[in-house]
């Protein structure tokens, strides 16, 4: 079930780098619970994971951190 979605700008090469930056594995198992992708979006509107993190809560939460902090810096370097 999704549970939230964040967009970080159409720079593929900066929402990789940030993806790269989270906590987790990107090893999928029985064991995940929670997880993150990173989803590009094409021109005709269909999404492809192109990359994945299974974390846990702990995990979960500094990595929304991460996600926002950097969020915060892109806007504000408009």
């Amino acid at each position: 079930m999704e549970t939230g979605r964040f967009f970080v700008g159409p720079d593929k090469q900066g929402a990789t780098e940030l993806f790269r930056q989270l906590n987790g594995y990107p090893i999928l198992d029985d064991k995940t619970l929670l997880r993150l992708d990173l989803i590009a979006l094409n021109n005709q509107g269909l999404d492809t994971v192109l990359e994945t993190r299974s974390c846990i809560l702990d995990e979960m939460v500094e990595n929304v951190k991460i996600i926002m902090k950097e969020t915060f810096r892109i806007l504000n370097l408009m």
